[in-house]
């Protein structure tokens, strides 16, 4: 939708699903490519975040879960109908070692890659899950935000900015999320689209040459003609555009 509507002769090429990793470290997935986006939500580092069952720390860690004949997906299902049925605490060590593994995927194709948006997706709060786990997420956004600070070819989008630009009310479908891992509603896929191509309209978009404006009920309130150059008021929103045009 939006190549379309910014006139850019581009293709899209999604990447292995479950394999952000993988994909980032290998060669072939940045021939050609002008811009990579890469989607992360820190939910899927959390053994107990992700009630659908298929985030990499499944298959890296559930050996102690085997052990004890009680799988991760077992485990999501006894939390989602009684949050106090399971008392495993949050994994801080584990989330952090993903973090790691993530922020070197990023020095890895950072280079290769002319253009990385790496997209920080909102993730639903569980019950009972407590502090330490919004605190690990906001320390992992800081981290990588730091991160794009050192890498000119690298942005990093938090949660709070996308949702700061696109305030969606229900951005999360729990049912679509349990049957085949996909958390959002519509409108919230839509918003992540836009947020996407924001950091990226510089780069495969033709520039803008020419900006032009109206002025009177534009950049400000009342003609300048009838009510004479003090007459006229320059409201909030009209700031706002007068801000953004320079």
């Amino acid at each position: 939708f939006w190549i379309a509507q910014l006139r850019v002769d581009a293709s899209v090429q999604f990447a292995a699903y479950a394999q952000l990793h993988q994909e980032m470290r290998t060669p072939d997935v940045w021939r050609n490519a002008q811009s990579c986006i890469a989607l992360l939500r820190l939910a899927d580092w959390d053994v107990r975040g992700n009630e659908a069952g298929h985030d990499e720390t499944q298959k890296l860690g559930s050996q102690e879960d085997f052990d004890r004949g009680l799988t991760t997906t077992d485990k999501r299902a006894v939390m989602a109908s009684n949050p106090d049925a399971c008392s495993d605490a949050f994994d801080e060590s584990r989330f952090f070692q993903h973090l790691q593994l993530f922020e070197e995927s990023i020095a890895v194709a950072s280079q290769r890659s002319e253009q990385l948006v790496v997209l920080v997706c909102p993730s639903r709060p569980l019950p009972g899950s407590g502090k330490q786990r919004a605190l690990a997420f906001s320390k992992a956004i800081a981290r990588l935000q730091a991160l794009a600070r050192s890498l000119p070819r690298l942005s990093v989008l938090s949660p709070s900015e996308i949702l700061a630009w696109y305030p969606v009310p229900q951005p999360f479908d729990p049912v679509s999320e349990r049957l085949g891992h996909l958390p959002y509603t519509p409108p919230m896929w839509c918003a992540l689209a836009a947020a996407a191509l924001r950091p990226l309209v510089a780069r495969v978009a033709a520039p803008l040459k020419l900006l032009v404006l109206d002025c009177d009920y534009t950049l400000w309130e009342h003609a300048v003609g009838e009510a004479g150059p003090r007459g006229v008021v320059c409201e909030a929103r009209h700031l706002e555009l007068q801000e953004r045009a320079l």
